[in-house]
């Protein structure tokens, strides 16, 4: 158990570390776009800019990472819902040949070196985007569940690989691997901001719950003493009053009793 509790303390505390880097690379490129800062936008002057939405998209990202790793799923629920949408509308204005208006909604683009429609961000941008509303989602709403956990590795993976071939295209100098066709490239901050994002997931998932771990996790930091107690037999009396994690209450909470499990000293 002390094994188990050491490695969700490692995957919380990596998730909640790449999700405050998200949020903060969003936070200065959004930054950049209010004060005309180049350099905040682009890094360099030949690289192709990080649009607003996907600046954007990294803050709320990020946030809902965060969210997820802590004690605020319904914060991880809205943000991954805006994520998603985000991403996906993104995709259909490129597979259909359709502006839906989204691309300068809340910034008119001032910097579009390499951009296919001001303001748009790269279609391999809104496929990653997409995925983490996918992943957010699951892990706020299915939390606990082992084929969740797994789909959270997943996506975590894609999203770190797509992430890895922009940013090799930039090293090696390969402009396909950044982008598709004719149209806006990935930028470069955008293409590890990505691997961040996913590098989170992967640790998320490495805790095996989500969110349901992070409150076992300040559970046993608030007032839980370990005791090494079999889910089989009644829990202990102590002062005269029972501990309420049973078998049963955990696996209800938990999605199922562990071969021990931590009771508190009432």
């Amino acid at each position: 158990m002390k094994k188990h509790l050491l490695r969700v303390n490692w995957g919380l505390n990596l998730a909640r570390f790449t999700g405050f880097l998200s949020l903060a690379l969003g936070a200065v490129v959004l930054l950049g776009w209010y004060l005309h800062e180049p350099a905040l936008i682009q890094v360099n002057p030949a690289f192709v800019p990080m649009q607003y939405n996907t600046a954007l998209g990294f803050a709320l990202g990020g946030l809902a990472l965060l969210g997820v790793a802590g004690p605020w799923p319904r914060i991880a629920g809205i943000t991954g819902v805006i994520v998603l949408l985000t991403g996906i509308l993104t995709l259909i204005e490129y597979g259909f040949g359709v502006d839906l208006h989204i691309d300068q909604l809340f910034m008119e683009h001032y910097i579009d070196l390499k951009t296919s429609n001001p303001g748009r961000m790269a279609p391999n941008t809104a496929l990653c985007f997409s995925l983490t509303g996918v992943a957010v989602l699951l892990a706020a709403l299915f939390r606990g569940r082992a084929r969740i956990t797994s789909w959270t590795a997943t996506l975590g993976t894609l999203i770190i690989s797509l992430g890895i071939v922009a940013l090799a295209g930039y090293l090696i100098g390969v402009e396909s691997a950044y982008g598709w066709g004719h149209m806006t490239r990935m930028a470069i901050h955008t293409a590890a901001g990505f691997i961040i994002l996913g590098v989170g997931f992967v640790g998320l998932a490495w805790t095996g719950q989500g969110t349901g771990v992070s409150s076992l996790v300040n559970y046993c930091r608030t007032g839980c003493h370990r005791l090494s107690v079999s889910p089989d037999l009644p829990s202990p009396s102590l002062s005269g009053r029972h501990c309420p994690h049973t078998s049963s209450a955990w696996s209800a909470r938990w999605g199922s009793a562990p071969k021990t499990f931590p009771m508190k000293v009432c």
